[in-house]
C-alpha cells in the first residue's frame, strides 16, 4: 500500500485492524477490472472502518478501482478526498483505469525482469569460468567474478574506461576485431 500522505502508524493500524472490517474491499472485489467505484458513504459512514478509521483522518470519501488480478494479488488504485466523488469525478477515473492498468502491468513486468536478471547474475558469479558481456565496441557491460579477477593487476586482459583490452595492443586490436565481428552477425 502506497498512501503518501497517511501517517505510517495509521498504516499499520489499518493492516493490523482495518484491513479486515474495510466494507470497501467487497464492494471493489465485486466490480470488472478497471471498473470504478465510490464508497457510497451513506451506508459506510454507519460502519467501524468510518468512524474510528477514516474519520479521524479527515478522510472522507474513496474512489477506486482494481486494476491487475493475477492469481491471488490483486491492485487497486485508491484516490481519497473528503468531499463525495460525483459523476464526473467517476467517469474521468474510468477513462484514467486502462492507462493505469498499463502501468501496473508494465511494473510487474520490469519488477519480473529484474528478478531474472538478478537470478541470472547470480548463476553467473557461481561459475568458475569467466564470463564477459560486451557491446561491438568492447565495452564491458557484465563480468562474472571469475571474469573480474582475470583484469585485476596481474591479469591477462584489462580494462580501461570500461573497455576489455588485452594485455599488447597487437592483442587487443585481434580482441575488438573478434568482438565486433560477432555483433556484425545477421543469424
Amino acid at each position: 500500500m502506497i498512501a503518501p500522505e497517511i501517517d505510517p502508524t495509521e498504516n499499520e493500524r489499518y493492516f493490523s485492524h482495518f484491513h479486515h472490517i474495510n466494507p470497501l474491499w467487497r464492494l471493489a472485489a465485486s466490480a470488472p477490472i478497471g471498473t470504478a467505484r465510490t464508497d457510497g458513504k451513506s451506508e459506510l459512514a454507519r460502519t467501524e472502518f468510518f468512524n474510528d478509521f477514516l474519520l479521524p483522518q479527515d478522510l472522507g470519501s474513496m474512489l477506486g478501482a482494481a486494476v491487475h488480478a493475477e492469481h491471488d494479488q490483486h491492485f487497486h488504485i485508491v484516490v481519497q478526498k473528503r468531499a463525495d466523488f460525483g459523476p464526473d469525478d467517476i467517469r474521468l477515473y474510468e477513462r484514467l483505469a486502462p492507462h493505469l492498468q498499463r502501468a501496473v502491468q508494465l511494473n510487474l513486468r520490469l519488477a519480473r525482469l529484474d528478478m531474472q536478471c538478478a537470478v541470472s547474475t547470480d548463476a553467473l558469479d557461481q561459475l568458475t569460468q569467466g564470463a564477459v558481456l560486451v557491446d561491438v565496441t568492447g565495452r564491458v557491460l557484465f563480468a562474472n567474478r571469475a571474469a573480474a579477477r582475470l583484469t585485476e593487476a596481474n591479469g591477462s586482459l584489462r580494462l580501461v574506461d570500461g573497455i576489455l583490452r588485452a594485455q599488447s595492443m597487437s592483442d587487443t586490436a585481434k580482441l575488438h576485431a573478434l568482438i565486433a565481428g560477432c555483433g556484425d552477425r545477421e543469424d
